[in-house]
C-alpha cells in the first residue's frame, strides 16, 4: 500500500529573501550586517534600515529574490526524505514523498519557476522526488486542505502570519490539523528591538516553547534555529547583482540562485 507524504514549503523559506532585501536597500549595510551576527540572530530588526527592511519585505517581489541565495532549508528537507525512505524499509504502508513549492507572492516566468524547482531538487540531496510548483495564499490553506493532498509537513518562513490569518476567519481552534507538523525559525518579529536584543536565544527559549505549547491542541509546532532558513553567503557577485536590479537592470536569475 502507498499512500503521499506532501511537504509545502513556501520559496521566503529556500531563499533568503530577507537578505535579498537588504542588499537591495543598502549592500554595504547588508554586508556589515551579515559580519555582526545576521546568520544566527533570532531578531528580525535591522538597526537603521529597519524601517525601510520591513516596508519593503512586506512589497518584495522579483528584485528581492533575484538577489537572495539558497538558505539550510532543502537539507533540512533532505533529513525529512531521508526519515520517509527508513520508515519504507521497515513498513508495509509505503510513503510517497511529495513535495510542493509554493511560489507566492512571486511574480515568476515558467522558465524561472521551472528553474527554482529544480535549484530545490539539486539542493535537497534527491533530485528524483517530485516538486511541484504552486501558487497558494496561504490564508486559503486550512486543514482540509492540508489532508486532501496529504500534507504532513509545513515549512514557512513566518508561520505565525499563516496560524493568525486562520484564526482570523474562526478556521483555527474550530478546526485542527491532524498529523501535520508545522516548521518554522525561532525568530522574534513585531517586537520592540530593544526587548528582542535582551533576549539571549541560546540561553532563554522560553518565548519560543511557549508559543509550541499554546499551538499545541491546533498544530504541532516546531520552531528550529534560525541559522537553517538563512544563507551566509555574500560575495561580490550579489552585491553587484543588488546594484544592478535597484537601476534598473535585470540579471540572468540563473546565474545568481546557486
Amino acid at each position: 500500500m502507498k499512500e503521499d507524504f506532501g511537504i509545502l514549503v513556501d520559496i521566503d523559506s529556500i531563499m533568503d529573501t530577507r537578505l535579498g532585501t537588504l542588499l537591495n536597500i543598502d549592500p554595504k549595510k547588508a554586508a556589515v550586517i551579515v559580519k555582526d551576527g545576521y546568520v544566527s540572530s533570532n531578531n528580525d530588526h535591522y538597526g537603521d534600515l529597519d524601517e525601510e527592511f520591513q516596508e519593503r519585505y512586506r512589497a518584495r517581489g522579483r528584485q528581492e529574490l533575484i538577489s537572495s541565495t539558497v538558505t539550510g532549508v532543502p537539507v533540512m528537507i533532505a533529513g525529512l526524505l531521508t526519515d520517509v525512505y527508513n520508515h519504507n524499509k521497515k513498513h508495509a504502508m509505503q510513503k510517497v514523498p511529495v513535495v510542493y513549492l509554493n511560489i507566492e507572492p512571486y511574480d515568476l516566468s515558467d522558465e524561472e519557476i521551472e528553474h527554482m524547482v529544480k535549484v530545490l531538487k539539486t539542493e535537497m540531496i534527491y533530485p528524483d522526488v517530485d516538486v511541484v510548483a504552486v501558487r497558494s495564499d496561504m490564508s486559503t490553506v486550512d486543514p482540509a486542505e492540508t489532508e486532501k493532498h496529504k500534507i504532513r509537513v509545513v515549512i514557512l518562513q513566518q508561520p505565525e502570519e499563516w496560524i493568525a490569518s486562520l484564526m482570523d476567519q474562526d478556521i483555527l481552534p474550530n478546526s485542527i490539523f491532524k498529523d501535520m507538523t508545522l516548521i518554522g525559525p525561532r525568530t522574534l518579529r513585531h517586537i520592540d528591538p530593544e526587548t528582542v536584543g535582551a533576549i539571549d536565544i541560546e540561553h532563554k527559549e522560553g518565548p519560543f516553547r511557549t508559543l509550541e505549547f499554546m499551538m499545541g491542541g491546533m498544530v504541532d509546532l516546531n520552531l528550529v534555529n534560525p541559522v537553517i532558513f538563512r544563507s551566509s553567503v555574500l560575495d561580490e557577485k550579489y552585491v553587484v547583482a543588488a546594484r544592478d536590479v535597484s537601476d534598473g537592470k535585470k540579471p540572468d536569475l540563473s546565474d545568481l540562485i546557486t
